[in-house]
């Protein structure tokens, strides 16, 4: 059976949480960023801090191992 969008999510979280430093978001952003096409990411912001987060997250690529944990959700 399908996986629901809300056990996605926990799975999601779950892995995030394990790898550490990022935010969920920031890992959104790097996952998309670690692409093997190297995409364009153009995120939204509501403040100058989320702004900052969102250019620190384009800083670096995720690690192999943690994106190919999120490709398998």
């Amino acid at each position: 059976l399908p996986i629901s969008y809300l056990e996605k999510m926990d799975r999601l979280d779950k892995v995030v949480a394990a790898a550490g430093s990022d935010s969920l978001a920031q890992t959104a952003l790097r996952y998309v960023l670690s692409h093997p096409v190297h995409p364009v990411v153009i995120p939204g912001a509501k403040s100058a801090t989320q702004a900052r987060q969102n250019a620190a997250a384009g800083e670096q690529e995720l690690e192999a191992a943690l994106y190919q944990k999120l490709r398998e959700i």
